[in-house]
Protein backbone atom coordinates (compact mmCIF):
# COMPACT_ATOMS: atom_id res chain seq x y z
CA UNK A 1 0.00 0.00 0.00
CA UNK A 2 0.94 3.69 -0.51
CA UNK A 3 1.09 6.73 1.30
CA UNK A 4 -1.53 9.23 0.62
CA UNK A 5 -0.21 12.70 -0.25
CA UNK A 6 -1.77 15.35 2.02
CA UNK A 7 -0.08 19.20 1.05
CA UNK A 8 -1.86 20.58 4.38
CA UNK A 9 -2.08 24.68 3.41
CA UNK A 10 -1.38 26.49 6.71
CA UNK A 11 -3.95 28.70 6.09
CA UNK A 12 -6.83 26.05 5.81
CA UNK A 13 -5.74 24.30 9.76
CA UNK A 14 -8.56 25.66 12.13
CA UNK A 15 -9.61 22.20 14.09
CA UNK A 16 -8.84 23.06 17.66
CA UNK A 17 -6.30 20.33 17.40
CA UNK A 18 -3.81 23.39 15.54
CA UNK A 19 -1.56 25.28 17.42
CA UNK A 20 -0.56 28.65 15.65
CA UNK A 21 3.41 28.48 17.00
CA UNK A 22 5.99 26.45 16.28
CA UNK A 23 7.00 23.64 18.61
CA UNK A 24 10.88 23.21 18.21
CA UNK A 25 13.82 25.73 17.87
CA UNK A 26 14.27 27.71 14.64
CA UNK A 27 12.03 25.18 12.58
CA UNK A 28 9.06 26.63 11.22
CA UNK A 29 5.86 24.90 11.40
CA UNK A 30 2.34 24.15 12.44
CA UNK A 31 0.94 21.63 15.20
CA UNK A 32 -1.36 19.57 12.82
CA UNK A 33 -2.11 16.67 15.34
CA UNK A 34 -1.28 15.47 18.47
CA UNK A 35 -1.67 12.05 19.99
CA UNK A 36 -0.88 11.02 23.75
CA UNK A 37 3.02 10.62 23.18
CA UNK A 38 3.59 13.03 19.71
CA UNK A 39 3.15 16.20 18.65
CA UNK A 40 3.25 16.36 14.51
CA UNK A 41 3.58 19.63 12.50
CA UNK A 42 3.88 20.57 8.90
CA UNK A 43 7.07 22.36 7.63
CA UNK A 44 6.63 24.68 5.27
CA UNK A 45 2.84 23.02 4.44
CA UNK A 46 4.51 19.25 4.18
CA UNK A 47 2.98 16.28 5.15
CA UNK A 48 3.34 13.33 2.60
CA UNK A 49 1.41 10.76 4.85
CA UNK A 50 -2.34 9.96 5.32
CA UNK A 51 -2.46 11.43 8.91
CA UNK A 52 -5.47 9.42 10.06
CA UNK A 53 -2.75 6.03 9.32
CA UNK A 54 -0.04 7.99 11.02
CA UNK A 55 -1.59 8.98 14.25
CA UNK A 56 -2.34 5.06 15.03
CA UNK A 57 0.66 4.08 13.58
CA UNK A 58 3.43 6.39 15.36
CA UNK A 59 1.46 5.28 18.27
CA UNK A 60 1.47 1.52 17.74
CA UNK A 61 5.35 1.75 17.30
CA UNK A 62 5.51 3.70 20.33
CA UNK A 63 4.04 1.15 22.55
CA UNK A 64 6.29 -1.35 20.78
CA UNK A 65 9.14 0.54 21.97
CA UNK A 66 7.80 1.11 25.47
CA UNK A 67 7.98 -2.60 25.79
CA UNK A 68 10.73 -3.91 23.40
CA UNK A 69 13.04 -2.33 25.34
CA UNK A 70 11.24 -2.49 29.15
CA UNK A 71 10.72 1.63 30.03
CA UNK A 72 7.95 4.00 29.77
CA UNK A 73 8.16 8.05 29.22
CA UNK A 74 5.85 10.87 29.43
CA UNK A 75 7.65 13.00 27.26
CA UNK A 76 6.01 13.80 23.94
CA UNK A 77 8.27 13.91 21.00
CA UNK A 78 7.88 16.02 17.72
CA UNK A 79 7.38 14.52 14.45
CA UNK A 80 8.09 16.21 10.94
CA UNK A 81 8.62 15.67 7.23
CA UNK A 82 10.95 16.81 4.45
CA UNK A 83 10.93 15.99 1.33
CA UNK A 84 13.25 13.55 0.15
CA UNK A 85 16.68 14.42 0.28
CA UNK A 86 18.34 14.97 -2.96
CA UNK A 87 22.01 14.12 -2.16
CA UNK A 88 23.78 11.10 -3.64
CA UNK A 89 23.77 9.08 -0.80
CA UNK A 90 20.63 10.86 0.95
CA UNK A 91 19.39 10.86 4.07
CA UNK A 92 16.69 9.50 5.26
CA UNK A 93 15.97 11.03 8.96
CA UNK A 94 16.92 12.42 11.75
CA UNK A 95 16.93 12.33 15.44
CA UNK A 96 17.18 15.32 17.72
CA UNK A 97 17.35 14.79 21.20
CA UNK A 98 19.21 18.10 22.75
CA UNK A 99 16.63 19.97 22.58
CA UNK A 100 14.04 21.23 24.69
CA UNK A 101 11.29 19.36 22.59
CA UNK A 102 13.24 16.25 21.07
CA UNK A 103 12.13 15.61 16.81
CA UNK A 104 12.06 12.97 14.63
CA UNK A 105 12.43 14.06 11.14
CA UNK A 106 11.61 11.46 8.11
CA UNK A 107 12.51 12.62 4.65
CA UNK A 108 9.87 11.31 2.51
CA UNK A 109 7.62 11.61 -0.59
CA UNK A 110 4.16 10.25 -1.25
CA UNK A 111 5.88 7.26 -3.03
CA UNK A 112 7.46 5.82 -0.30
CA UNK A 113 5.87 2.82 0.93
CA UNK A 114 4.27 2.37 4.16
CA UNK A 115 6.55 -0.66 5.94
CA UNK A 116 9.73 1.25 4.65
CA UNK A 117 8.16 4.83 6.39
CA UNK A 118 7.44 2.91 9.45
CA UNK A 119 10.84 1.04 9.40
CA UNK A 120 12.44 4.97 9.56
CA UNK A 121 10.32 5.86 11.88
CA UNK A 122 10.52 3.36 14.30
CA UNK A 123 14.56 3.99 13.85
CA UNK A 124 14.31 7.73 14.27
CA UNK A 125 11.48 7.39 17.57
CA UNK A 126 13.97 4.75 18.92
CA UNK A 127 17.10 6.81 19.05
CA UNK A 128 14.71 9.26 20.99
CA UNK A 129 14.22 6.41 23.53
CA UNK A 130 18.08 5.63 23.67
CA UNK A 131 19.07 9.69 24.42
CA UNK A 132 15.73 10.92 26.24
CA UNK A 133 14.12 7.48 27.93
CA UNK A 134 17.18 5.45 28.90
CA UNK A 135 19.50 8.41 28.96
CA UNK A 136 22.13 6.49 27.38
CA UNK A 137 25.46 6.75 26.17
CA UNK A 138 25.83 8.38 22.44
CA UNK A 139 29.60 8.55 21.67
CA UNK A 140 29.53 5.77 19.55
CA UNK A 141 28.07 5.58 16.42
CA UNK A 142 28.15 2.35 15.72
CA UNK A 143 26.48 1.34 18.77
CA UNK A 144 23.74 3.91 18.62
CA UNK A 145 22.77 3.22 15.30
CA UNK A 146 22.95 -0.63 15.16
CA UNK A 147 20.87 0.04 18.70
CA UNK A 148 18.44 1.93 16.90
CA UNK A 149 17.72 -1.05 14.25
CA UNK A 150 17.28 -3.48 16.46
CA UNK A 151 14.94 -1.50 18.78
CA UNK A 152 13.07 -0.98 15.23
CA UNK A 153 12.73 -4.66 15.28
CA UNK A 154 9.57 -6.28 13.57
CA UNK A 155 9.67 -2.75 11.66
CA UNK A 156 12.60 -2.83 10.47
CA UNK A 157 12.43 -6.04 9.19
CA UNK A 158 9.16 -6.04 7.58
CA UNK A 159 11.28 -3.08 5.14
CA UNK A 160 14.76 -4.92 4.70
CA UNK A 161 14.76 -8.41 6.45
CA UNK A 162 15.89 -10.06 9.69
CA UNK A 163 19.69 -8.52 10.40
CA UNK A 164 20.72 -11.74 11.07
CA UNK A 165 19.30 -13.47 7.80
CA UNK A 166 21.08 -10.34 5.93
CA UNK A 167 24.44 -10.76 8.04
CA UNK A 168 24.10 -14.37 6.20
CA UNK A 169 23.98 -13.17 2.94
CA UNK A 170 26.63 -10.26 3.59
CA UNK A 171 28.87 -13.53 4.28
CA UNK A 172 27.59 -15.80 1.60
CA UNK A 173 27.88 -12.82 -1.33
CA UNK A 174 31.59 -12.22 0.26
CA UNK A 175 30.44 -8.54 1.46
CA UNK A 176 30.59 -8.87 4.90
CA UNK A 177 32.77 -6.16 6.94
CA UNK A 178 34.39 -6.75 10.50
CA UNK A 179 32.79 -4.62 13.07
CA UNK A 180 36.05 -3.31 14.46
CA UNK A 181 36.42 -1.79 10.39
CA UNK A 182 33.41 0.43 11.02
CA UNK A 183 35.55 2.49 13.47
CA UNK A 184 38.36 2.94 11.40
CA UNK A 185 35.72 4.51 8.03
CA UNK A 186 35.53 8.27 9.39
CA UNK A 187 33.73 9.47 6.36
CA UNK A 188 32.11 6.76 3.95
CA UNK A 189 32.21 8.21 0.41
CA UNK A 190 28.84 9.38 -0.03
CA UNK A 191 29.52 9.86 -4.29
CA UNK A 192 29.56 6.02 -4.39
CA UNK A 193 26.46 4.36 -6.06
CA UNK A 194 26.88 1.57 -3.21
CA UNK A 195 26.33 4.35 -0.81
CA UNK A 196 23.10 2.89 0.44
CA UNK A 197 24.00 -0.67 0.24
CA UNK A 198 26.93 0.31 2.22
CA UNK A 199 25.22 2.06 4.88
CA UNK A 200 22.31 -0.37 5.50
CA UNK A 201 25.03 -3.38 5.41
CA UNK A 202 26.58 -1.72 8.62
CA UNK A 203 22.98 -0.74 10.14
CA UNK A 204 21.99 -4.85 9.94
CA UNK A 205 25.26 -5.88 10.86
CA UNK A 206 25.23 -4.01 14.12
CA UNK A 207 21.81 -4.54 14.56
CA UNK A 208 22.39 -8.20 14.38
CA UNK A 209 25.23 -8.62 16.84
CA UNK A 210 23.30 -6.35 18.99
CA UNK A 211 20.71 -9.01 19.28
CA UNK A 212 23.31 -11.88 19.81
CA UNK A 213 24.30 -9.58 23.01
CA UNK A 214 21.08 -8.75 24.28
CA UNK A 215 20.15 -12.32 23.87
CA UNK A 216 23.00 -13.84 25.15
CA UNK A 217 23.86 -11.49 28.10
CA UNK A 218 20.93 -9.81 28.57
CA UNK A 219 20.08 -6.15 28.22
CA UNK A 220 21.20 -4.12 31.93
CA UNK A 221 24.49 -5.71 30.54
CA UNK A 222 24.30 -3.98 26.97
CA UNK A 223 22.99 -1.05 29.16
CA UNK A 224 26.15 -0.95 30.66
CA UNK A 225 27.74 -1.08 27.73
CA UNK A 226 26.08 1.94 25.92
CA UNK A 227 26.95 3.79 29.62
CA UNK A 228 25.09 7.13 30.76
CA UNK A 229 25.43 10.03 28.66
CA UNK A 230 26.58 12.00 31.17
CA UNK A 231 29.61 9.86 31.28
CA UNK A 232 30.40 9.55 27.61
CA UNK A 233 30.10 13.46 27.93
CA UNK A 234 32.25 14.07 30.33
CA UNK A 235 35.32 11.84 28.28
CA UNK A 236 34.16 12.91 24.88
CA UNK A 237 36.94 16.11 24.99
CA UNK A 238 39.39 13.24 25.83
CA UNK A 239 39.24 10.96 23.19
CA UNK A 240 41.51 11.10 20.89
CA UNK A 241 39.26 9.90 17.65
CA UNK A 242 36.46 11.88 17.90
CA UNK A 243 36.53 14.18 14.91
CA UNK A 244 34.02 17.18 15.41
CA UNK A 245 32.46 18.52 12.09
CA UNK A 246 29.88 21.31 11.27
CA UNK A 247 26.57 19.47 11.63
CA UNK A 248 25.58 21.06 8.34
CA UNK A 249 28.10 19.29 6.56
CA UNK A 250 26.96 16.16 8.12
CA UNK A 251 26.08 13.28 5.44
CA UNK A 252 27.80 10.31 6.60
CA UNK A 253 25.00 8.73 8.09
CA UNK A 254 21.27 7.85 7.07
CA UNK A 255 19.78 8.73 10.14
CA UNK A 256 22.02 10.15 12.79
CA UNK A 257 22.13 9.77 16.53
CA UNK A 258 24.07 12.49 17.26
CA UNK A 259 25.22 15.00 14.11
CA UNK A 260 28.03 16.48 15.70
CA UNK A 261 30.60 13.60 15.99
CA UNK A 262 31.99 10.30 14.05
CA UNK A 263 33.83 8.05 15.62
CA UNK A 264 37.29 6.85 13.99
CA UNK A 265 39.84 4.57 14.62
CA UNK A 266 39.04 1.81 17.79
CA UNK A 267 35.81 1.40 19.36
CA UNK A 268 34.51 3.85 22.51
CA UNK A 269 32.70 1.60 24.32
CA UNK A 270 34.11 -0.63 26.55
CA UNK A 271 33.34 -4.13 25.36
CA UNK A 272 36.08 -6.08 27.46
CA UNK A 273 35.12 -4.09 30.63
CA UNK A 274 31.65 -4.88 30.17
CA UNK A 275 31.53 -8.86 28.81
CA UNK A 276 35.25 -9.50 29.24
CA UNK A 277 35.95 -10.45 26.05
CA UNK A 278 37.10 -7.62 23.15
CA UNK A 279 34.84 -6.82 20.40
CA UNK A 280 36.28 -9.14 17.80
CA UNK A 281 36.35 -12.08 20.70
CA UNK A 282 32.25 -11.39 20.75
CA UNK A 283 31.65 -10.88 16.99
CA UNK A 284 33.22 -14.25 16.33
CA UNK A 285 30.91 -16.17 19.07
CA UNK A 286 28.42 -14.18 17.97
CA UNK A 287 29.31 -15.02 13.95
CA UNK A 288 29.72 -18.91 15.09
CA UNK A 289 26.21 -19.10 16.33
CA UNK A 290 24.19 -17.76 13.47
CA UNK A 291 26.47 -19.58 10.75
Amino acid sequence: MRVVLLLLMLSTATTAQVQQQPIYGNINGEIIRETPHFQIYAEHSYVPVDLDWLQTEIETIHAYLTERLGVSTTERFALTFRPPDTAPCPIRGLARFDEPVAQSIVFADPKLSRAQLSGILAHEIAHLFHARVLKAGTADVNLGEGFATWAAGKYWQAWQGTPADNVRTFRREGRYIALEEYYRETRPDTNSADCLRNRDRRYNSWAGFIDFLIGDYGFEKFRQLLGSKEELREVKPTVPNIIFIDPATFREHAIVLDPTIIVGGAPVADFKGVYGLSLSELEKAWLAKIN
